[in-house]
Order: structure tokens, then C-alpha cells, then sequence
């Protein structure tokens, strides 16, 4: 037994109020006389208002409180057996293999199936995997939210682990809810509680490999791979810059399964480069584009006295390096050279160079050196003799000899601060091979907080990242439909899902940075080994869920029982008073 609104018990107060009103109300008795002509005219008196009488146990009384509990036990929805509405959860599989057209198409059959099993009362959770697994409908919707959301499904996300949306689907679920997991190939978790229903079909289909552009003197060349999984239909791969059509080549001259490669002659100013496949099974792996990467150039203020400038060798290295300028305002750049700690402004990288107090020390390798930190990469310190003072510096230790700390990382509320123990004047440091490498990588530490994007080619899942330069500057992220994926006063930050062209801009529309987005996954783009099955769940599962009672038939009764109720008690009055 139970009720499916308690809150309509709360009707069984008409009982009391039905008792109150047969307790209460004034009724004379009755006396038969053969003329009311011997009776005199005048008003009868009589005290205002009611007043208690004896309780009179009548069929009309007893019939009245029945219907009052009838229209209770319906209003609660009373019902033997389990809670209801019925809870279907559905898992879907959202990774992009579950794009393909045959895929998608079985996956809305099943899907229409469990929705015509659904009655308007029930309700439907939906998840679908990811990292991490979303509830993208309910918990607990409508029945009829299932096909609105199927509509505008779109499968993108890369291989990955299903089995935390399986982990929700159960949490979701309860002890009630049914799980229906909808996939492509069988998973490692095949519980008995969950139902799982593969909707995949064995077809070939080929992806955009890599594409590379090789730089020369006077014309580029593309180099273009395409993966072959299965045999295909034919077509012709099409490679265009803008609305120039650079090189058509046909599809029939790949093998079953392998790779073609061919390369493309391209002139320096044709700059964005679409490569399409033919129509295949899968849409999402057919496309692939290079879009320009503007220069990151990066702002150095060099505010060291130019004897220590001198005796570290600064001019020569950074005469070898390129994607740099000078910037006299310290205000406005991204790598800032120092003899002492200043003030930092917002994402600077500030490097200290000086010999700390105290007597001087000599050091020689070898030396301990952190090396997953990026500012050592490609820093050995063989046969280095260092010169320091014997101060201590704070932050993270990057280099140091026994005690001694030789170099170190702080992070402050501004920005990163390199802190570097050296005295130029003695040792062999600025005149090893590793004093440029250590350089060229503070250079590039520095690259991060210019303004633009740290990459113009992604893959579908990784993390697009603007660097705004103005902190109160607000910039929005537009997908390949000019649709509003993310949006940021200052730096941006969003993981993108759909393949094709992504532009960063300006709430007025201004055009800061384009993006070329890939789908790139053989594991998802290998469509041979997908097939169809439907596991069912355990015969314990089923029958607990066989086992509920509906609702509908014994809110039918309750409303015949409750007219039939109230229609014999108008009856037995109506008899009565004749």
C-alpha cells in the first residue's frame, strides 16, 4: 500500500466537518395533524442560531463520510504496491561513434520504443556520458521531454570511460528506477541491474589524419593523411584554400583499409586550408582546417644596469632569439628583467638576476634540479661551476646545490617570479650551453600571457584558452554555427565539443582570434567493430519492476465507487423526504 500524494489525505477533514454539521443542525420534529387551520397564525419564537443536538446515526451520515474518504483515498493516489510513477533512467553513450548515421538511427528507434512504453504519468532521466557524465534531462522529467531531447543530440565527445555515467545512472535511479544504457560496443561494467542495448552497425569510414604545412622559400607544402577504416564507396578528397580549390583527389585510390597520403603545393598567402571527405558514414571526422597563427610576440622590459647586463651575456642570447621585442613601459610587458623585486602587474613574469647578500659560494655540478618544472626543459648543468651569495630565496626550489638554493619559483598574487642566485663577474654559468636553453624557455613561459590564444589548432576536447591583456575587457566564444559557446570579462577558458571553425570576439563582433577545431580519435572514427545487441536486465530486476501496480485503474474504481457513494445517498433522501 501506498500514495503517490500524500498530501491528499489531508481531505479526510471533511469526516470531522460532515459529523459537525449532523451534530449541529436544527431540525423540528414532526408531528401529522388532519388541518393547520386550528392552528392560530401567530410567528412561533424561537432562540437564534443552532444548537447541539443528539447525534443521529442515519444511512445519509454514514454514506456522506464514506464519499468524503473515497475522495481522499483518490486525491492521495492510493494504490497497492510500489511508488509510482514508473522512473525510466536512459545512459547514452556520447561519444562520437554514436554519431554515425546508422548508429543514431537504430539509437532513435530504441529510443521511440521506450518512449511509447512510457504513460503520461511516468518520468525519464537522461545521462549521457562524458568527463564527467551530465544529467542532461531531469532528474524525473516528463515523459515527453525524451524525444525533444533526442532531437538535438549530438554525440562529439572522444573515447572515453563510461563507466561514471553507469555510477549515476544507478545513484539516479534508486531503488525503484530502471536502467537502459544505450552503446555501440559492450562495456566493461555488465551488471545485471542495467539493461544495455547496443545500436551500432559495421561500416567503413575514413577520417582526416594530420595535416601538416611545411614552410619554404618561395611555396608551402601540405602534407595530408586520411585513415582508411573498411572499404568505401569512393568520392574525391577536396583540398581549398578560401574559395581556391588547390587539389582534388579520388578515394578509389586507397586500399580496404591503410592510409592515403599525398601532399599540396601552397602559396605563403593562401593562409586558411579546409581539407573535406566525401560523404561517409561518420560526418564528424570528414573535415579538418589551418587557420593562420599570428605571432606571439613577446614584450621584454629590461631594467638591469647594463654592466650586470654585460657580465650575463644578455645581449648575445637575446640577439639570437626571435619572437621578442623590447618594451620600455614596464606596465604593458610580459617578461620583466630585474636586478631586485618590484611590483607586477597581472600575469607578469618577473626574473630577478642579482647575487644575494652574505659571503660568496662556489658551487659545481652536479646539481638538483627539478626537471618537470617547463623553465628547466632541456637544462642539464654538466660541468657548470656557479657563483652565489649565500641569501636564501623563497618559492618553489628549481636548481640548488646541497643547502643552497640557486634558483626558485615564487608565485605571487600578481604574477610568477623567477628568482635566480648568480654573480656574472665568476664561474662558467653564462657562458655554458645551458644559459640560452634557460632563455629561450623563459621566453616561452612568458608567450602564455601574450594576448590571443596559446593554440589556433585543437582537437574536440581540449581546452581552448584566450589571453585577453585587458582584464576588464569582455570577449565571447562563437562555434562553427556563430552560436554563443562561453563568455568571460578577461581571460577565456572553454573545453570545445564540436568540430569546425571557432572565433573569438568582442561583444560588438570584432574578430579577435580564429580557431580551427578537428576531430581526431581512430578508437571513435573506426566503425568495424560496433555491432547491435540488447542485454537484458537480471529476472530479479524485471520482476520487481513487473510487480508494480498501475495507478490509472484503481483511480477508475475509486471515482466509480465515490459517484455510486454519493448517488445512493441522494437516492435515500430524496426517498425519505416523499
Amino acid at each position: 500500500m501506498s500514495f503517490t500524494a500524500p498530501w491528499g489525505l489531508l481531505a479526510l477533514l471533511a469526516v470531522p466537518a460532515i459529523i459537525a454539521l449532523h451534530l449541529f443542525r436544527n431540525r423540528l420534529p414532526e408531528k401529522r395533524v388532519a388541518a393547520v387551520f386550528l392552528f392560530p397564525g401567530t410567528a412561533v419564537a424561537s432562540d437564534g442560531g443552532r444548537t447541539r443536538t443528539k447525534l443521529r446515526r442515519s444511512r445519509s451520515l454514514w454514506l456522506e463520510c464514506l464519499a468524503a474518504m473515497l475522495a481522499a483515498l483518490w486525491l492521495s493516489g492510493f494504490t497497492f504496491g510500489d511508488l509510482l510513477p514508473r522512473h525510466l533512467v536512459i545512459v547514452l553513450d556520447n561519444s562520437a561513434s554514436m554519431a554515425a548515421t546508422s548508429t543514431r538511427e537504430q539509437a532513435g528507434v530504441v529510443l521511440q520504443q521506450l518512449h511509447d512504453d512510457l504513460s503520461a504519468s511516468d518520468e525519464v532521466s537522461i545521462i549521457a556520458s562524458g568527463t564527467p557524465a551530465q544529467v542532461v534531462v531531469g532528474p524525473r522529467a516528463r515523459a515527453s521531454d525524451l524525444q525533444a531531447w533526442h532531437d538535438n543530440w549530438q554525440p562529439s565527445m572522444p573515447s572515453h570511460s563510461l563507466q561514471a555515467a553507469l555510477d549515476l545512472a544507478r545513484e539516479v535511479a534508486g531503488h525503484s528506477g530502471e536502467v537502459v544504457f544505450l552503446t555501440d560496443a559492450e562495456p566493461a561494467d555488465r551488471g545485471g541491474d542495467i539493461r544495455i542495448v547496443g545500436c551500432g552497425r559495421a561500416v567503413g569510414n575514413a577520417a582526416v589524419s594530420s595535416v601538416q604545412r611545411l614552410r619554404g622559400v618561395e611555396t608551402d607544402r601540405l602534407l595530408v593523411t586520411i585513415a582508411v577504416y573498411g572499404t568505401l564507396a569512393g568520392g574525391d578528397v577536396v583540398v581549398t584554400a578560401g574559395e581556391h580549390e588547390l587539389a582534388r583527389i579520388p578515394m578509389a585510390r586507397t586500399r580496404p583499409a591503410g592510409d592515403l597520403e599525398f601532399s599540396v603545393e601552397v602559396s605563403p598567402d593562401q593562409q586558411r586550408i579546409h581539407v573535406q571527405l566525401p560523404e561517409d558514414a561518420l560526418s564528424l571526422d570528414n573535415d579538418a582546417w589551418l587557420v593562420p597563427a599570428p605571432d606571439a610576440i613577446v614584450s621584454v622590459c629590461d631594467e638591469l644596469p647594463a654592466a650586470m647586463r654585460s657580465q650575463l651575456e644578455l645581449p648575445r642570447i637575446f640577439d639570437a632569439m626571435q619572437m621578442w621585442r623590447e618594451e620600455p613601459d614596464a606596465r604593458r610587458a610580459q617578461l620583466l628583467l630585474r636586478a631586485s623585486p618590484g611590483s607586477m602587474g597581472a600575469g607578469q613574469l618577473s626574473m630577478v638576476l642579482a647575487r644575494t647578500a652574505g659571503a660568496k659560494q662556489a658551487h659545481r655540478s652536479p646539481f638538483v634540479l627539478d626537471r618537470s618544472h617547463p623553465l628547466l626543459s632541456g637544462v642539464e648543468l654538466q660541468g657548470v661551476a656557479w657563483q652565489s651569495g649565500s641569501g636564501e630565496l623563497p618559492g618553489q626550489v628549481l636548481v640548488a646545490s646541497g643547502p643552497k638554493v640557486l634558483m626558485s619559483a615564487e608565485q605571487t598574487g600578481a604574477g610568477l617570479r623567477i628568482w635566480c642566485d648568480v654573480d656574472g663577474k665568476a664561474g662558467n654559468l653564462v657562458r655554458a650551453p645551458d644559459w640560452p636553453i634557460l632563455f629561450a624557455n623563459v621566453l616561452e613561459l612568458a608567450r602564455r600571457q601574450v594576448p590571443g590564444c596559446l593554440a589556433q589548432q585543437l582537437a574536440v576536447g581540449d581546452e581552448l584558452i584566450y589571453r585577453c591583456g585587458e582584464v576588464k575587457r569582455a570577449v565571447e566564444l562563437r562555434g562553427p554555427g556563430q552560436e554563443t559557446l562561453a563568455t568571460s570579462v578577461g581571460d577565456l577558458a572553454a573545453i570545445v565539443t564540436r568540430p569546425g571553425l571557432h572565433q573569438v570576439r568582442t561583444r560588438a563582433g570584432q574578430v579577435l582570434a580564429e580557431v580551427a577545431v578537428r576531430f581526431l580519435d581512430p578508437l571513435e572514427s573506426d566503425l568495424r567493430s560496433v555491432r547491435q545487441f540488447d542485454v537484458p536486465a537480471e529476472e530479479a530486476v524485471r520482476s520487481s519492476v513487473a510487480a508494480r501496480i498501475d495507478a490509472g485503474p484503481m483511480r477508475r474504481a475509486l471515482t466509480v465507487l465515490l459517484l455510486f457513494v454519493i448517488g445512493i445517498n441522494w437516492w435515500w433522501l430524496q426517498r425519505r423526504a416523499g
